[in-house]
């Protein structure tokens, strides 16, 4: 095969990203995911890359592409919360209620974080938990989980 230099493999990775962003800002996820899948393997499996090409998955609604891309990348996966969040997103998306619970209970924690986020992911993964709740007909431990959201982030309104 052909090798190319750092630098020039570099140059491609951008134009990658700007040609990704673009088929986002037009909604046009089939070629986002097409870009994106050549930037993730260019780049050498990048979280931020790998991010991009999951959200592509889930904005073009291929859940399972996303569970899969993220299991194949556990190790990555394991220190991104945003990543985590498509997890359980793409499970509760999935209506795969009992493994999407277990996925939050193992990998989210129902405290603020100290990234910064103000408790705001974990507020998300509360109101994750509050929703599988509800949908499985659990009202008293969902009333829990969207009290704990809000406690969290005071400005979830979902």
């Amino acid at each position: 095969g052909v090798s190319y230099d750092e630098a020039t493999v570099e140059r491609i990775c951008c134009r990658l990203r700007s040609l990704i962003q673009e088929a986002f800002q037009k909604h046009m996820y089939a070629t986002a995911i097409f870009y994106a899948d050549k930037l993730v393997s260019l780049s050498h499996f990048e979280a931020e890359d790998i991010y991009t090409l999951a959200e592509c998955y889930f904005k073009n609604r291929e859940y399972r592409r996303v569970l899969h891309l993220l299991k194949k990348h556990g190790d990555i996966v394991a220190g991104d919360e945003r990543l985590k969040l498509l997890a359980a997103q793409s499970l509760l998306e999935c209506k795969d209620w009992d493994e999407c619970l277990r996925y939050l209970e193992d990998n989210t924690s129902a405290e603020a974080s100290s990234q910064g986020d103000d408790g705001k992911m974990a507020s998300v993964f509360a109101l994750l938990r509050g929703k599988v709740y509800e949908v499985t007909e659990n009202q008293e431990n969902a009333l829990v989980w969207y009290e704990r959201a809000v406690q969290l982030d005071p400005y979830c309104h979902e």
